[in-house]
């Protein structure tokens, strides 16, 4: 595959092959802590500054910034600084703001139950 030229790959990438084979590999990855913190990592930096994501209008748009430098600077502050060392810490739980922007000290991993009784808490408080 190293040789193949860039049209050639195309092809195979769209292929019912080659989507197979990238499943299976993504799959995998994401089955790492490294490869779930980078899918956490990049949800996020997507949601704040590509104004084509999806949710985008509640992130971006709303001034809500992603302020990790790089990957590397969020996966050491989640391993090291919050201890989230291992995939089976990290596995189920979505990334949670406590201030305005994702930045260090300002995250925190809940669980989908946990997230939505915030998020309600908030809105009744709002009230």
């Amino acid at each position: 595959m190293a040789n193949w030229c860039k049209y050639c790959m195309q092809a195979y990438q769209q292929s019912p092959i080659g989507k197979a084979t990238q499943a299976r590999g993504g799959k995998k990855y994401r089955q790492t802590i490294k490869g779930c913190l980078r899918s956490i990592f990049h949800d996020a930096d997507r949601r704040c500054n590509d104004y084509k994501h999806i949710s985008y209008k509640y992130y971006g748009a709303k001034g809500i910034r992603c302020l990790f430098k790089s990957f590397d600077k969020f996966f050491i502050h989640v391993t090291i600084d919050l201890g989230f060392d291992t995939y089976e810490k990290v596995r189920g739980l979505e990334i949670h703001r406590t201030k305005k922007h994702y930045k260090k000290d300002d995250i925190e991993f809940l669980t989908d139950v946990e997230h939505r009784l915030r998020h309600k808490k908030k809105k009744e408080s709002q009230k």
